[in-house]
């Protein structure tokens, strides 16, 4: 598979010379790769596990008597993870973007209590933040992490020096 914005066709061969099929996506790691190098496919599939997971608490974010304050620290630590789940490898573009954010207004506005055709600034009422917002530092925080790993200094050497000509001693460190 190659990831372009145009049909490529590739031919790869393995070690018996049998040509290798090419496919339009496939998964890897748990997250589907498709040609186009998008991630609607896979943001679609946390989109659903987003929704199976709100009907799950659907009886405690639709009672009206429970406090907004609540179902938002609900929403927040169980069903928004569930919706960013492996955001940190997927290919954003805008309609990418467009879809995360519908889906977590619909949920916000049923938490909220509002219908769809309603106009608010419910984010800075619920005090929440932009669902890109977060996958953009999810993504920082990947790639700082993968980074952290390069470190380029020597590495520490060892008090004790091993030595394959001796047996070692039979004391142990820290022994006296």
């Amino acid at each position: 598979m190659v990831s372009s914005r145009r049909d490529v066709e590739v031919n790869i061969k393995d070690k018996v010379k049998a040509r290798l099929k090419q496919v339009q996506e496939f998964k890897y790691l748990g997250v589907t790769v498709d040609a186009r190098g998008m991630s609607q496919v896979v943001i679609r599939a946390r989109v659903a596990a987003a929704w199976n997971k709100w009907r799950e608490r659907s009886g405690v974010i639709s009672d009206r008597m429970m406090p907004r304050k609540l179902k938002v620290k609900l929403y927040s630590p169980i069903i928004r993870p569930v919706l960013l789940y492996g955001a940190e490898v997927w290919t954003m573009g805008k309609k990418e973007e467009r879809i995360l954010e519908a889906t977590e207004m619909r949920m916000v506005k049923r938490i909220k209590g509002v219908t769809l055709r309603e106009r608010t600034d419910i984010r800075r009422e619920l005090e929440m933040s932009d669902i890109n917002e977060k996958v953009k530092v999810i993504r920082m925080r990947w790639h700082e992490s993968l980074n952290a790993g390069n470190n380029t200094s020597p590495p520490v050497e060892s008090q004790t020096p091993f030595k394959p000509d001796r047996r070692p001693s039979k004391s142990m460190p820290g022994e006296t």
